[in-house]
């Protein structure tokens, strides 16, 4: 057990260190407009911001308990302060961070909703384990003047903000985010995630060898544990709210499988320690984990279900976590195998304990995590390492093996040399089928532009390999070019090009049937024929739409890349986008994220050019992992001075060669050399632009 002890030290050690480097980021040193005295006032279920001008708001000493501000802890309060921006964040793009908040919250700056977490009576729940990141437009913020933020907080015998509100730039508060959010959920999603592998491998242990019942009991200790752990994290799960299930019922099993934790964790230490212990502290054992557990089950209100929480874990706990104590301490004396490992085990947790009680209880240093809950899931890791060591020692067949080695490594050689032949030749059908297939996409996608003499047009279509899960099609009518499209299939190979074709028959019929109706529409109604034919595909797609009459060009993006437009007047390059709003709508194809669209429509003068394109161009990253990025896309078309669509297409191809690949050989025509070479240009995605230029 020695070197498994120091190995893990290290580890903890290690996990400790950084976890403070984490907390101890200067991240809050930034500039921040609310660290400000805050304000509240006792509202109710059916106030909204405007009914707050009648209220009368009282000085806020701390964020915290904010339950005892109300009678019988519950209800309504409001938060509010008063802000003003420091001169050297003007001109900024910042958002908002408001941290973790109990139970539920409404947040209005300036009068305008913002966002809301959790949900208010009478189906109330919790999202206490949520951080607040709430973006908002810059209009919505008062330069030099006044600015007021107000919070609307229902508080139901628990209530508070947790972390330090704050206005930042963006990039900060999205940092801010990122590590709370890591440190606060997805840590414990991830240690979840692990300890159900854990328990679903030693089940598998224990179903093949059943005398070695330790394995189930430290199973079924994992899977309590992860029950435990959800807690944190368990509303930012997918699907999560279609359960409809309520806060207290939530809560009831959180807290009983706290019991259930500790009484598999004894039976676990009996069965591993080898302890013959009386019948009578086992029915004492059954009964400190069952009382607790029906006195939880039958309580009808949160409040008094947090309150008889404490007096249950002071009556209840202490007697089994001594009598773990003892066994270990004594089978220790008896020089048990595993029982120092255990001692070192349940140490981590005391650690753990005296930490949060040094730093959060007597230093009040809130910025630091809480370790109690890691504690015993390090211990946990630690036990399971212990049982990895056993179980190397059940091997059975090892004489048999030590003495027939010989022979069975010659065996195996010739079968893997047969096996090999026959994997050569899978190989290559498999390339010949996927050249195949990628001949087939290429025939049924367009060789070549429409011949109208109104419209310039140009583009560049090369796969990452074989076949493309970009996929881009021009729409004619009567000769002249009518519209056309560019979308992108989430992720790339066979699974990606199978679903351009389908998609491609659905946007191009349901293009051409509706060729009179706003093009929002024919976007939304591709969207529900392709979540209908998608149903049970993980897949999804982004894309632009563009129809055109004469000289008017209407315009649909469905979470694409941004249409950029260049004037033909001075050259100029922008986005086409509303003035205040961003016109992306959601995804295509996929269940449950349906979206209105917007359509843009905008005129087209002589000169002028639309530039579309995969995001394999933005996203593309050169040697030192740097991102071409769209500002270099814009600054490469303003820069370009060719007239023709395919000199600008060929124009933009080298400015990206150039950057993506600065030592590649580069001979005769660029363009040409990086449509078709397959090695020297290695995309990391499907590659697509089309230029579209009015004459």
């Amino acid at each position: 057990a020695l070197p498994i002890l120091k190995n893990f030290k290290i580890i903890f050690l290690t996990v400790v260190i950084s976890l403070i480097y984490s907390s101890c980021s200067p991240i809050y040193e930034q500039s921040n407009p609310l660290d400000v005295q805050w304000y509240y006032a006792i509202g109710s279920e059916t106030d909204n911001f405007k009914s707050t001008e009648k209220l009368t708001f009282s000085a806020l000493d701390s964020k915290k308990n904010l339950e005892k501000l109300l009678p019988e802890n519950k209800g309504f309060l409001w938060l509010k302060c008063q802000f003003y921006i420091p001169q050297d964040m003007h001109g900024k793009e910042y958002s908002m961070f408001l941290g973790r908040i109990t139970m539920a919250d409404e947040t209005y700056l300036n009068g305008i909703f913002i966002g809301r977490t959790g949900k208010f009576p009478p189906n109330f729940f919790s999202e206490w384990n949520k951080n607040r990141l709430y973006s908002f437009p810059g209009a919505m913020i008062n330069p030099m003047k006044e600015n007021i933020l107000m919070i609307k907080i229902y508080v139901y015998g628990e209530g508070a903000i947790e972390g330090k509100p704050g206005i930042y730039e963006k990039n900060i508060a999205e940092e801010i985010f990122i590590k709370n959010n890591f440190f606060d959920s997805m840590i414990n999603g991830f240690i979840a995630f692990l300890l159900f592998v854990i328990a679903g491998y030693h089940i598998l242990l224990y179903f093949n060898r059943k005398k070695d019942r330790e394995n189930l009991y430290y199973a079924l200790v994992c899977v309590v544990l992860v029950s435990y752990l959800s807690n944190f994290f368990i509303t930012q799960i997918p699907g999560f709210n279609s359960l409809n299930l309520s806060y207290l019922t939530m809560q009831k099993i959180i807290f009983c499988s706290m019991y259930l934790m500790i009484f598999f964790t004894t039976l676990f230490f009996m069965e591993f320690l080898k302890w013959k212990g009386s019948k009578i502290f086992l029915y004492l054992l059954i009964l400190c984990s069952v009382v607790p557990i029906l006195i939880i089950l039958f309580q009808n209100d949160y409040i008094k279900l947090i309150k008889i929480k404490a007096l249950l874990t002071v009556l209840f706990f202490p007697p089994m976590l001594i009598y773990i104590s003892v066994i270990t301490v004594i089978s220790l004396k008896r020089r048990v195998e595993g029982a120092l490992s255990i001692l070192f085990g349940i140490s981590l947790s005391i650690i753990a304990i005296l930490f949060d009680i040094i730093f959060h209880v007597i230093l009040k240093y809130d910025q630091y995590i809480y370790f109690s809950g890691f504690g015993f899931v390090f211990f946990q890791l630690a036990v399971a390492a212990i049982l990895a060591k056993r179980f190397t020692k059940y091997h059975n067949q090892v004489e048999l093996y030590s003495t027939s080695l010989e022979n069975m490594v010659e065996e195996r050689t010739e079968e893997l040399n047969l096996r090999n032949a026959d994997l050569e030749d899978a190989q290559k059908i498999m390339q010949r089928d996927m050249k195949m297939a990628e001949n087939v996409q290429k025939s049924l996608f367009p060789q070549n532009v429409v011949g109208d003499a109104a419209w310039d047009v140009a583009f560049a279509f090369k796969p990452k390999s074989g076949v493309s899960g970009d996929m881009y099609d021009f729409f004619e009518k009567d000769g002249k070019l009518v519209g056309l499209g560019l979308f992108d299939v989430s992720g790339h190979g066979v699974a990606s090009g199978l679903i351009t074709l389908l998609a491609k028959n659905i946007i191009s019929g349901t293009f051409n049937r509706h060729f009179d109706h706003k093009l929002s529409k024919v976007i939304e109604e591709i969207n529900e024929q392709l979540i209908k034919d998608l149903d049970n595909v993980d897949n999804y797609l982004t894309g632009i739409l563009l129809r055109i009459r004469n000289n008017l060009v209407e315009y649909v993006n469905a979470g694409h890349s941004e249409l950029l437009f260049k004037s033909g007047k001075n050259g100029k390059v922008r986005e086409v986008n509303l003035k205040d709003s961003d016109v992306k709508g959601m995804f295509l194809g996929v269940s449950g994220m349906k979206s209105r669209y917007t359509s843009l429509q905008f005129e087209m003068a002589p000169g002028d050019v639309l530039f579309i394109y995969s995001d394999s161009m933005n996203e593309s990253l050169n040697a030192a992992g740097e991102e071409y990025g769209v500002d270099r896309i814009k600054q490469s078309l303003e820069k370009c001075t060719e007239k023709s669509s395919l000199k600008i297409r060929d124009f933009l191809i080298k400015e990206f060669v150039d950057y993506i690949w600065p030592d590649a050989d580069k001979n005769g025509n660029l363009s040409k050399d990086f449509l078709k070479s397959g090695s020297q240009f290695e995309l990391q995605d499907d590659f697509t632009i089309i230029i579209l230029q009015k004459q």
